[in-house]
């Protein structure tokens, strides 16, 4: 036991799982009756699928959990790390995309007549859902209060400004020049890609150069050679 009055009861990928003292304090208040033990087993087991729901999404965005644990009031997921905008969305969804998943299992489980105890089976079926959709209230101290800001989070994502992307035509090639200031040099632009009015800009000051350079041509005509 802890200073802080938490057990250790094992751990999942280096994370520990601790449950709180508090916990004890349930069974001073109902009876000692093997079905009253397996529905407070089947609350518990509740909550810690939707801490490690936190904690798988906590794995994948390449954060590190420090510990589950389970109290009186339910449980907590210590991260470590710094998570972006996104990372803390997607943590705080992962608890109840985990309820739903074990909702899907243990209905089918149901249908499918599974020798499983009812007084257990009540929580992930029964109560699973609408502690889910308790959870998702928007206001401080539940998921909710950061799981819906991927509405605006998304709207941002939707409503950001590109980058104008250049003219999508073929990249303006100079492979060789006859005369004037590039005469006996290859200039290569295959990288550059430019949109209309620079390259009539470099077409037009490509030309006035040849120009220059055949001071005996007449001045409105200019060759390629």
């Amino acid at each position: 036991m802890t200073s802080s009055g938490y057990f250790r009861v094992g751990s999942i990928r280096g994370a520990d799982v601790l449950v709180h003292a508090s916990v004890l304090v349930i069974l001073l208040f109902v009876r000692p009756q093997f079905a009253v033990l397996l529905s407070i087993a089947g609350y518990f087991f509740l909550v810690l699928v939707h801490e490690l729901g936190h904690a798988a999404v906590t794995w994948t965005r390449g954060l590190r959990v420090r510990h589950v644990t389970l109290h009186l009031f339910g449980g907590e997921c210590s991260v470590e790390g710094y998570p972006t905008e996104f990372d803390a969305i997607a943590l705080a969804w992962g608890g109840v995309l985990a309820q739903f998943a074990l909702f899907v299992v243990a209905y089918a489980a149901v249908l499918a007549h599974a020798p499983l105890p009812d007084a257990f089976m009540v929580w992930p079926v029964a109560f699973n859902l609408p502690l889910a959709a308790f959870n998702l209230i928007p206001i401080a101290g539940l998921d909710g209060a950061v799981a819906w800001k991927i509405i605006p989070y998304a709207f941002r994502k939707l409503t950001a400004r590109r980058p104008k992307k250049a003219n999508p035509r073929r990249p303006l090639t100079i492979k060789s020049v006859s005369r004037g200031p590039f005469a006996g040099r290859r200039e290569s632009l295959d990288d550059l890609v430019v949109d209309d009015a620079e390259a009539e800009r470099l077409a037009a000051k490509l030309l006035v150069e040849r120009a220059l350079a055949n001071p005996r041509r007449d001045a409105g005509t200019v060759t390629d050679r």
